[in-house]
């Protein structure tokens, strides 16, 4: 899994292929990429995070 810096990156590059692309289906195509990987920087933040939520606590409390 690549960090959440990494995926800051790889958004960065396909929001910069967007703005050079040549027509607005690959435009498009490179902001829905650059989305997803904002999606997975956000989520690898949130669970390099200490938090409450362990594996197995959630069953444990039900």
């Amino acid at each position: 899994m690549k960090t959440a810096s990494q995926y800051l990156r790889l958004s960065a590059e396909y929001e910069r292929a967007a703005a050079q692309a040549a027509d607005q289906f690959s435009r498009h195509q490179f902001l829905v990429l650059a989305d997803s990987y904002l999606t997975l920087a956000r989520s690898a933040e949130f669970l390099s995070q200490p938090h409450g939520l362990r594996t197995g606590q959630h069953q444990q409390e039900h």
